[in-house]
């Protein structure tokens, strides 16, 4: 990482529409700035324990994110960002239950890894440690939804920004400048539209 290289933590469900749209934004955002990107979880399911605002689908991610922690400690951050953007693609552009074992398999052969790890990430009782910790991080340093995100170590996480498009280009960067600008202001806390 250069100096002038930003430090993203990119905090993900990935059952999460929203998130995997930003994450294919941030993504296109690495064509032409320089950033890197530390891929962590942020449970739903947790986040919305005991409310109505949990669904049956936030369990879905449970897997994906015990085969992700597996994958995190035998192939890093990269592993992890190559199996998001398959469960993604499978969940959100071909509409698949991620919590299905030949969707996690499809999602594991897809990201170039080997499915043996599949079995190993869910016999593993650690795998749930390591998305705790993930979340109880981000949850500690104010994340509450996703995407969340966090820029060169600073420990108030933004959510979003949300988008109903994935920008690619300039119009990708430029999002990404003013994004950057915007929360790096002091007095900023929030701006939200109304959905329709």
């Amino acid at each position: 990482m250069t100096a002038s290289t930003q430090h993203v933590t990119f905090y993900f469900d990935p059952i999460c529409p929203f998130s995997y749209k930003t994450s294919l934004w941030i993504r296109e955002v690495q064509k032409g700035r320089s950033i890197e990107i530390d891929w962590r979880f942020l449970s739903l399911q947790a986040i919305n324990e005991g409310t109505e605002s949990l669904k049956e689908s936030h369990s879905h991610s449970i897997p994906a994110f015990r085969v992700m922690a597996m994958a995190r400690r035998e192939g890093g951050n990269e592993s992890v960002d190559a199996l998001y953007r398959s469960f993604g693609r499978l969940r959100h552009e071909e509409r698949k239950d991620i919590s299905e074992s030949d969707v996690i398999e499809e999602a594991v052969r897809e990201a170039g890894l080997d499915p043996e790890i599949i079995p190993r990430a869910l016999a593993d009782a650690t795998t749930l440690d390591d998305l705790r910790k993930d979340h109880d991080q981000g949850v500690e340093n104010g994340a509450f939804g996703v995407a969340s995100i966090e820029i060169n170590g600073d420990k108030r996480p933004f959510f979003g920004p949300v988008i109903s498009d994935v920008p690619t280009g300039e119009r990708a960067y430029e999002l990404w400048d003013h994004f950057t600008w915007l929360i790096a202001q002091p007095e900023f806390f929030e701006i939200k539209r109304e959905r329709h």
